[in-house]
């Protein structure tokens, strides 16, 4: 427990001050007929080698020599980017092929509209409402409307394949932001929740 004055490191006091989980993996084959689960698959991702993921929580002693973990401002775009990374190298292993299969036919025609249309990935919320204006052949101005042709990247059902969900209940952000991206319902993130 962090003691000092430092509100970069007092808040990790109050994001683990109460609750906390267990669990214990064995792989001796005695355990086997006691085990309620099996894991299956497990990956590691590492960041660490840029600088602000390696800052983003450092364990780490206040001015007045108070050791505490220090938690960063980039902490959830981290925790984003590397998530993202993860769940790009478990999803192979999970997913069926069915799912898979969608993945490449979508990413495949959105790699073909990108090389056809440009290379712009996501369109600006304000395309659709901003009219360009461009001269007509009678010298008079026309207004078009500009509207992406390139669909937003394909998000595998991951319920397809994936029973329970454990996220990591660091707020209702967190919570909101991993159920968008994962298209999950609210019945898969209500225990995380509760």
């Amino acid at each position: 427990i962090y003691i000092g004055i430092e509100r970069s490191m007092a808040v990790s006091n109050a994001i683990f001050r109460v609750g906390g989980a267990a669990i214990l993996l064995s792989n001796k084959p005695k355990d086997r007929r006691r085990s309620k689960l099996v894991l299956q698959h497990t990956v590691r991702t590492h960041s660490g080698q840029i600088d602000a993921n390696y800052q983003a929580v450092f364990h780490d002693n206040d001015a007045e020599g108070n050791k505490g973990v220090r938690l960063s401002r980039d902490l959830m775009n981290v925790a984003g980017s590397t998530l993202t990374k993860n769940i790009t190298t478990l999803a192979p292993l999970i997913l069926p092929y069915s799912e898979i299969l969608n993945y490449v036919i979508h990413e495949t025609r959105r790699f073909i509209l990108k090389k056809i249309h440009g290379n712009k990935d996501k369109p600006s919320k304000f395309d659709a409402e901003k009219p360009k204006t461009t001269e007509g052949a009678n010298g008079v101005s026309e207004e078009t409307k500009t509207v992406s042709k390139v669909p937003p990247p394909y998000v595998p059902n991951f319920t397809k394949a994936v029973e329970h969900f454990c996220i990591h209940a660091g707020g209702r952000g967190v919570l909101d932001a991993i159920q968008k991206a994962l298209n999950l319902s609210d019945e898969h993130v209500a225990p995380s929740r509760a």
